[in-house]
C-alpha cells in the first residue's frame, strides 16, 4: 500500500476568507415599516416611535434618522410631514421615507388652585366676605398653548353654584372648563369660610382718654368693639384688670386692661389709660325762649340768661352773646348766639330767639275778630264752618280768615305751633288755648281773645261762646298754649 501524501493549509488564511465571505453576505438595508404617526399635541417625534426591519439586525440595533419639515409644529392640530431613513449594524441605509404625524388635542384642561391661594389638605380657606369668584382662587390650564391665553383657559371656567363667603364653615364649589378641542374637566372645590380677624376694640383718644372731673367710670363712654362677622361686640368686652383714678382729683391717673374675644376665638387685648380732667362744658339756661314781642319793646339777652359748671364757680364773666340787645325796630325771627367757656376751655353754645311781631298787623286780631263773628253758633262733632264747629273746627275757621293754615286736630294745632307757651302770663290775642277735658293732654282747643277771655266751641249745650279761662274748670285743666306765626 502506498504513502498518502498529507494537505495542510494555515488556518489564518481559512478565517480571513470566512470573515470576508460573511461581510460581503449583508448587503440588504433596513426597512421602515411605521406608515403614520397619532401624536397628542406637544408631543415631541422621537427615533423610537419609528419601526424598522432588517435581515440581520434586530430594532435595537438599527438607527433611526429623523428630518422634520419645515412647517413642523408640535403644538398645533394638523398633519405634518417627516422623512427617515434606517441604518443597521453593517452601515446598510435605508430609502427615505415620508411620514405623516398627526396631532390632536384629546387631553383635558388641568382645573389646581393657584399659587399663593392659601390652603389646607387641599381645602381653599377663604376669609370670611372674600370675593365670591372662584376663577380668583383656582386655574385651568390646557395642553393647546394656542387656546385662552397661551393655554390659560381660566376666564372660561364655568361655576355651576354660588360661593357664598358670607357663612362660616365647610362648602364645595362644582366648577367645569372646556377647551377648544371640547375636552371637559369636572371638579368638585372644597372650600372654608373662616374669620381669623379679630375684634377691632376701639378705645377713646386712642386710649389715651380723659375722665371727666367728680363723675363715675362707665366703660361705655370709653370703648366700643366691633367685629367683621359678629358685629358689635361691645357687650363682650372684659375688664381684665383696672385701678381707677380718683375722680374727684384733677389730674389723677389710672388704667384699665381689656379683653373681647369672637365666637372663633380671635382676641383683641388693648389697656385704656385714664386721666382725671374738666371734661363737661358749662350749661346755659333760658328762663324764656322763642317767644313773641312787640315792636318798640326793649328785651335784654341777659336777662333771660344763667350759666352753670360742674366746677367753676363764677362762670358767668365767660359768657359772650353776639348781640346784648334783641333788634325790635323791625318785624322778623331775631337770633342771638349765647356762648359760655369755663376754665378747662369747655364751650357750650345756645341759640336765643324772640319773633318781633307789628300789633298793627298781627295775624292774631284777625283770628280774634273772625272768631268773635262766630259766637252763638251751634256745637256739632266734626263741624268746621261755616255756621256750625266742634273746637278744632272752629279755630282752623279763624285761622284760615287771617290766612294761615293750621291741622285740623287739637293734639295736631298744638304740635303744629310755631311756639309753645307754659302759663297764662304769656298770652297774646289769638294765641291758642289747649286743655285735658277728656283725659288726653290737648283733647280741646280755644281762642285767646284777651283780657282774660276766649272764644271756644264748648259742647252741644253751650255752642261757640265767650268764656273766662281763669274758671277753676279751666285753670285746673290747662296744659299749654300756641302761637303760629
Amino acid at each position: 500500500m502506498g504513502k498518502r501524501k498529507a494537505m495542510f493549509m494555515p488556518m489564518v488564511c481559512v478565517s480571513s476568507f470566512m470573515l470576508v465571505g460573511y461581510a460581503a453576505l449583508d448587503t440588504t438595508a433596513p426597512e421602515i415599516v411605521t406608515e403614520s404617526l397619532d401624536l397628542e399635541l406637544n408631543e415631541e417625534v422621537t427615533p423610537e416611535m419609528i419601526q424598522a426591519v432588517d435581515n440581520k439586525d434586530d430594532r435595537s440595533a438599527i438607527t433611526i434618522t429623523v428630518d422634520q419639515s419645515a412647517d413642523y409644529d408640535a403644538t398645533r392640530e394638523g398633519t405634518y410631514y417627516i422623512t427617515v431613513t434606517a441604518t443597521d449594524s453593517f452601515n446598510n441605509v435605508s430609502e427615505e421615507k415620508v411620514i405623516p404625524v398627526t396631532y390632536s388635542d384629546k387631553k383635558a384642561p388641568v382645573i389646581s388652585v393657584k399659587d399663593g391661594v392659601d390652603t389646607d389638605a387641599n381645602v381653599i380657606k377663604l376669609r370670611y366676605n372674600s370675593d365670591a369668584n372662584i376663577r380668583e382662587y383656582i386655574q385651568a390650564i390646557d395642553n393647546n398653548i394656542n387656546s385662552g391665553n397661551q393655554g390659560d383657559l381660566t376666564e372660561y371656567i364655568v361655576q355651576e353654584n354660588e360661593l357664598d363667603t358670607s357663612t362660616l364653615g365647610s362648602q364645595i364649589v362644582n366648577v367645569s372648563v372646556k377647551d377648544d378641542a371640547g375636552n371637559e374637566t369636572k371638579k368638585a372645590i372644597p372650600v372654608y369660610i373662616i374669620d381669623d380677624v379679630a375684634p377691632d376694640l376701639q378705645l377713646a383718644d386712642d386710649g389715651e382718654a380723659r375722665i371727666n372731673y367728680g363723675s363715675q367710670f362707665d366703660l361705655s363712654e370709653f370703648a366700643k368693639a366691633i367685629d367683621e362677622y359678629e358685629g358689635d361686640l361691645t357687650d363682650q368686652i372684659e375688664i381684665v384688670e383696672q385701678q381707677l383714678p380718683d375722680t374727684n382729683t384733677l389730674g389723677a391717673t389710672g388704667y384699665v386692661n381689656l379683653k373681647v374675644a369672637d365666637s372663633s376665638g380671635n382676641v383683641t387685648e388693648k389697656t385704656l389709660n385714664l386721666t382725671v380732667a374738666d371734661t363737661e362744658a358749662p350749661t346755659i339756661t333760658f328762663s324764656r325762649n322763642n317767644f313773641s314781642v312787640k315792636m318798640g319793646d326793649t328785651v335784654n339777652v341777659a336777662d333771660y340768661v344763667s350759666v352753670s359748671d360742674n366746677l367753676d364757680q363764677d362762670i358767668g364773666s365767660k359768657v359772650t352773646y353776639s348781640a346784648n340787645t334783641v333788634d325790635t325796630s323791625s318785624e322778623g325771627k331775631q337770633t342771638i348766639t349765647v356762648s359760655a367757656t369755663d376754665e378747662a376751655g369747655n364751650t357750650t353754645t345756645e341759640t336765643f330767639t324772640v319773633t318781633v311781631y307789628d300789633p298793627a298787623t298781627y295775624a292774631g286780631n284777625t283770628v280774634v275778630s273772625a272768631a268773635a263773628t262766630k259766637v252763638g253758633c251751634a256745637y256739632v262733632y266734626g263741624g268746621s264752618g261755616p255756621n256750625v264747629f266742634d273746637c278744632s273746627g272752629l279755630t282752623q275757621w279763624a285761622y284760615r280768615q287771617a290766612g294761615i293754615s293750621i291741622p285740623r286736630t287739637a293734639t295736631a294745632q298744638y304740635y303744629g305751633a310755631s311756639q309753645h307757651l307754659y302759663s297764662y302770663s304769656e298770652l297774646q290775642p289769638g294765641d291758642l288755648l289747649f286743655f285735658n277735658t277728656q283725659g288726653t293732654s290737648y283733647s280741646h282747643v280755644g281762642i285767646y281773645v284777651g283780657n282774660g277771655m276766649m272764644v271756644h266751641a264748648g259742647s252741644e249745650s253751650t255752642g261757640v261762646n265767650r268764656t273766662s279761662i281763669y274758671g277753676s274748670y279751666w285753670t285746673s285743666r290747662f296744659t299749654g298754649a300756641g302761637r303760629y306765626y
